[in-house]
C-alpha cells in the first residue's frame, strides 16, 4: 500500500512544473539525494521531460543532475551533471517527504 501511494503522489508531482523536494535517498557520502517536481536546467539549458536532482554530501559537497521516472519498471533514473554518470534506484527506495 505504501508503495502504491508513493507511486500516486511522485506520478502526480512530477505533472508539476515547479515543486517542493518530493522524496530523498540517503547516499553513500552520508547525505542526501533528494528528487523534486522541479522542470531540470543545467548550464543554462531547460529539459522540460526532465525534473531536478540534487544530492549532496556529510561535509557539504553538492552535485545537480536529471532525473525521470520509469513506471513499468518502477525505477527512478538519473544523470549526474559533473561527470554525466548515471544512476538508478529502485521507487521503493524513495522516501517521500
Amino acid at each position: 500500500m505504501k508503495k502504491l501511494i508513493l507511486t500516486i503522489c511522485l506520478t502526480a508531482l512530477l505533472s508539476v512544473a515547479k515543486a517542493d523536494p518530493i522524496g530523498y535517498i540517503t547516499n553513500e557520502a552520508g547525505g542526501q539525494i533528494i528528487f523534486t517536481g522541479e522542470t531540470c536546467r543545467l548550464r543554462g539549458e531547460t529539459f522540460p521531460e526532465l525534473k531536478r536532482v540534487f544530492t549532496f554530501t556529510r561535509n557539504g559537497d553538492t552535485v545537480e543532475g536529471c532525473y525521470y521516472y520509469e513506471s513499468r519498471s518502477q525505477l527512478v533514473m538519473v544523470v549526474w551533471a559533473d561527470n554525466g554518470q548515471r544512476s538508478t534506484f529502485p521507487l521503493r527506495n524513495v522516501t517521500p517527504f
